[in-house]
């Protein structure tokens, strides 16, 4: 079992909390809607009729928010318990605030595993659909199909560059507080198995999902040895010390 140094989350709970007011918004909007066309005289009730349409569809925009956000936690919850099976060798961090290069803002990385060999940066994603894009593609389509059979089409951010970005951010940290060590990024697809075929590049990041996520972390080497795996780990123990998650936190407040 690895050792493991956890950030408590609440998210999970903030979002229930959310989308059960905004549950709760949308159906008084849709109701009063309803009810203001049913009284008759339309025109009189017109100007309350769309603020309250305007209200519903507000909240019905918060709700397909947290949905994504309450998917993105669950991805990380399953990629998290596969990690913290890792042999006593790895030292497993969630929710990493690393700060940002050249006094940029931080950034959250999932998941840290400093292993016997590098330091591993785990991207989690928990998408729906079948997967389309490529390793140089800035963003990628998700294809999905509906409870009616209608296919449709979603674009997110390229998860391969965003690793890398967060690699060489952790990167950077570590080698201002002395460590040199192999920072290795990967992304790991919590619903999608196999992971989608992205073909071998240039960057190196690995694609994998949590049925091969153990043997991946245990048996890749990276190409340059020297690692000091609990020089490592101590340097990122402070990102965990509530003090620094408050501070970091206050500038990126989206990540609470």
């Amino acid at each position: 079992m690895a050792h493991s140094i956890l950030r408590q989350n609440d998210q999970r709970k903030r979002l229930l909390a959310v989308r059960v007011i905004a549950g709760l918004v949308m159906a008084t909007g849709f109701m009063g809607f309803i009810t203001l066309l049913t009284l008759g005289a339309p025109g009189a009730h017109f100007i309350p009729a769309v603020i309250l349409m305007l209200v519903a569809g507000a909240a019905l925009t918060v709700l397909r928010h947290t949905d994504r956000a309450a998917a993105g936690a669950r991805g990380e919850a399953i990629a998290l318990r596969t990690a913290l099976q890792l042999p006593s060798d790895f030292t497993v961090f969630n929710n990493v605030l690393v700060p940002g290069r050249a006094g940029g803002r931080p950034r959250e990385l999932d998941l840290v595993a400093v292993g016997p060999h590098c330091v591993f940066v785990l991207e989690v994603k928990h998408y729906k659909g079948e997967i389309m894009g490529s390793r140089d593609a800035p963003q990628w389509k998700l294809r999905k199909v509906g409870r009616g059979g209608t296919v449709y089409y979603s674009t997110v951010s390229n998860p391969l560059r965003q690793v890398a970005s967060a690699s060489a951010a952790l990167a950077s940290y570590l080698k201002s507080h002395g460590v040199r060590s192999w920072v290795q990024g990967a992304v790991c697809f919590t619903r999608s198995y196999p992971p989608p075929p992205i073909a071998p590049g240039a960057d190196s990041i690995l694609v994998t999902a949590p049925e091969t996520l153990r043997g991946l972390l245990e048996n890749w080497k990276p190409a340059r040895a020297g690692h000091d795996a609990n020089a490592a780990a101590d340097a990122l123990r402070p990102l965990m010390a509530p003090a620094w998650v408050n501070q970091a936190l206050r500038s990126r407040p989206e990540l609470r």
